[in-house]
């Protein structure tokens, strides 16, 4: 990529959804964004488990990724791409597409998406937005993340 290409603010992890290889594989486990987002995160599924969470298949899944209804992240060794199992576990996180547009229009990849979903918010009593919105509080976990943006 030349300096004056700009790469798409989801390129890297939603490219890697096409089975091209992972040019990151090498620096993954130095990076800190990628180490504090698998911490926070804790367990991760991946797309035929979320399948099989979902009981669909796994281009019923693909889609809600492409779609933005979903976020995942290549990780592990080999590098295949995973789903916080809170997400969709133990049902499909209400209101996750929305948030993620949101977050998407903040300028956050898919990565800062992740580590702001599951990090502990001050302005919740450090609940996480992921709590929040699994307690049916999704307008609240929007405003925040609109509020992001600014």
């Amino acid at each position: 990529m030349t300096q004056h290409q700009h790469e798409p603010q989801h390129g890297p992890e939603r490219s890697q959804d096409t089975g091209t290889p992972d040019d990151t594989a090498a620096t993954a486990e130095s990076d800190p964004l990628r180490r504090e987002v698998d911490e926070l995160v804790g367990r991760w599924l991946s797309l035929p488990e979320v399948a099989e969470v979902l009981d669909a298949d796994v281009t019923r899944v693909r889609s809600l990724l492409d779609d933005g209804a979903l976020l995942a992240v290549r990780r592990g060794r080999p590098r295949v791409l995973s789903v916080p199992a809170a997400l969709v576990e133990p049902e499909p996180l209400p209101g996750l597409a929305g948030t993620l547009t949101v977050l998407g229009d903040a300028g956050y990849d898919d990565l800062e998406a992740l580590r702001w979903l599951f990090s502990p918010q001050p302005t919740l009593g450090q609940d996480t937005p992921v709590a929040r919105m699994r307690a049916g509080q999704r307008a609240e976990i929007r405003r925040l993340a609109q509020a992001l943006a600014f």
